[in-house]
């Protein structure tokens, strides 16, 4: 309560004591070191990135991590969109996987759409892989929909294509509709063809 008051009186002062709060070493509680971070994602801008990204990295309390990649999407920085690639194609842990996937969802850029894409195709969970779908599905313009039809194109699974079948049903775009319409008329797999008359 505290850090955020001073935030709203001093943001300079605010900033400062919240990056002290996130040095290593520092005595700090988890929960107050959680505020600084989530302080410093809303209201430091890109100044603050390395920051952030720092506790990303290398905090040992992986809650803490979670919350710091999470708090990266806030920040909206393109300069973070590689580091958020690949803790979610790297990491062994299911928090910061979804994370990453939450922060790349509240990043604007085109770069973030790509990167949701390659997660969609090269991701080792398939619920993950799902979720980046979902993200890419509900991002207005035209790259969103190209993502959709190389991941259609790159992944024979069924389940994978299913959910870009969704994701196109989510379009209001000329392109995914001809695009159902020609899996619904042509695709070798009933499913499929079941699916994209459905959407």
């Amino acid at each position: 309560v505290v850090l955020q008051a001073l935030f709203q009186t001093d943001l300079q002062r605010g900033i400062m004591a919240a990056t002290e709060w996130l040095k290593p070493g520092s005595t700090q509680t988890v929960r107050c070191k959680g505020a600084a971070l989530s302080l410093l994602g809303r209201h430091g801008g890109k100044t603050v990135t390395p920051v952030i990204l720092g506790v990303a990295r290398s905090e040992p309390d992986l809650k803490l991590r979670a919350r710091a990649i999470s708090a990266l999407g806030a920040t909206n920085d393109d300069s973070v969109v590689d580091a958020l690639r690949e803790f979610a194609l790297n990491s062994q842990d299911q928090g910061i996987v979804e994370a990453s996937l939450y922060a790349l969802s509240r990043h604007t850029g085109e770069r973030a759409v790509a990167v949701l894409g390659d997660i969609a195709i090269n991701g080792k969970m398939t619920p993950i892989r799902k979720i980046a779908i979902a993200n890419i599905s509900i991002r207005p313009g035209e790259p969103a929909v190209d993502t959709l039809f190389r991941i259609y194109d790159a992944d024979q699974s069924l389940e994978i294509r299913k959910a870009v079948i969704s994701g196109f049903a989510n379009r209001k775009s000329e392109r995914a509709g001809s695009r159902l319409f020609e899996i619904a008329r042509s695709s070798d797999n009933i499913e499929l063809r079941k699916a994209a008359i459905s959407a």
